[in-house]
């Protein structure tokens, strides 16, 4: 069974710094200036940074106990928390100028 890693959000927030988290917390903005073919392209790209984000954190499971880090294990947090918020951003904007369009906003 898949561990849900969104339960760890406020921890890894609170173990990033604040440039990271103002940076995660700024991209909806951003996204709004992108082309829908652009935001399709680049959520692919989030999926792919997400399924290493998961082997990652695979791998570092595998690993013995003597070799995880905390810091291993915080970096590890860290790139699974900024690849899935950042690929639930691209697909909410995508889903957003979808229903925008169908409504003929767009």
């Amino acid at each position: 069974m898949p561990i849900d890693m969104a339960k760890h959000d406020e921890f890894t927030r609170s173990i990033m710094s604040e440039k990271a988290l103002t940076l995660i917390d700024g991209l909806p903005a951003l996204l709004k200036n992108d082309t829908l073919d652009v935001l399709m392209t680049e959520l692919v790209e989030a999926h792919q940074n997400y399924a290493r984000a998961i082997r990652a954190l695979e791998e570092l499971c595998e690993l013995p106990e003597a070799e995880r880090t905390q810091e291993l294990t915080h970096g590890g947090f860290r790139f699974e928390y900024i690849a899935r918020k950042t690929m639930e951003m691209y697909r909410a904007e995508i889903e957003s100028r979808e229903g925008e369009a169908r409504k003929g906003l767009h």
